[in-house]
């Protein structure tokens, strides 16, 4: 696993959504954004790594660095668990942890 301690400093954000049908999850790194089709079970993100669409703003250095890190980590399936307000995602590029701005539903 990585060690990524840009993410302390320059955190992501995450949704995920669904429309017409296909569930699509959002990451905003600290200069662009990220969406990709996925499939969702109780345990497991499957992204559609052939289908990643980014924003048109151009991302450099460390930043797009750190852009390409979430776009390779968005291209392998992730593993999920929530734990009160904390959301883990883990792969083989890493982990990443999330704490929830509003309630668990």
């Amino acid at each position: 696993m990585n060690d990524l301690p840009w993410l302390t400093a320059q955190p992501l954000r995450m949704t995920v959504s669904s429309m017409n049908g296909t569930q699509s999850l959002v990451m905003t790194t600290p200069c662009n954004t990220l969406n990709v089709p996925i499939m969702l079970t109780n345990t497991l993100i499957t992204p559609d790594a052939a289908a990643i669409v980014s924003g048109t703003q151009g991302c450099l250095g460390s930043n797009g660095d750190d852009e390409a890190w979430v776009h390779a980590f968005l291209s392998h399936p992730i593993a999920y668990s929530r734990v009160n307000t904390t959301f883990t995602l883990t792969n083989e590029a890493g982990t990443i942890e999330f704490t929830s701005t509003s309630p668990a539903n």
